[in-house]
C-alpha cells in the first residue's frame, strides 16, 4: 500500500508541474504518455529517423560544395595579395613581411 501510495505521489509530480520545474517535466510527462500508450511510440520514431537521414544528407551535400568554395576563396585571396605586393613601390617592401610573417629571400 505505502509502494502504491509513493509512485502516486511521484506521478503526480508530474501531473501537475508549477513554477520553475513546470517547463522541465515536459519531457517526462511525455515518456509517460508513450510508456501507457506503446502504440504512439511508432508515430515519434519515424519522424526522428526521416530528419536523422535528411539531416545527414543535408550536411554532406553541403559540407562538401562548402569545402571547396572555402578553398577557392582562400586561393583567390593569397593571389590578390601576391598581386597587390607586386604592385608595391620599394619602400613599401616591408609589408611583404606582415603578409607572409617570415623574412623571404
Amino acid at each position: 500500500m505505502i509502494k502504491q501510495q509513493n509512485s502516486k505521489s511521484i506521478l503526480s509530480i508530474f501531473a501537475a508541474p508549477v513554477g520553475l520545474v513546470a517547463g522541465a517535466t515536459y519531457h517526462f510527462r511525455a515518456l509517460m504518455i508513450f510508456v501507457k500508450n506503446p502504440k504512439l511510440i511508432g508515430y515519434i520514431i519515424v519522424p526522428i529517423f526521416i530528419n536523422i537521414v535528411v539531416g545527414i544528407i543535408l550536411y554532406i551535400g553541403l559540407l562538401l560544395p562548402g569545402i571547396d568554395l572555402t578553398e577557392t576563396i582562400f586561393n583567390s585571396l593569397s593571389l590578390r595579395f601576391d598581386a597587390m605586393i607586386a604592385q608595391l613601390p620599394t619602400w613599401l617592401n616591408f609589408l611583404s613581411y606582415l603578409v607572409f610573417g617570415k623574412i623571404l629571400t
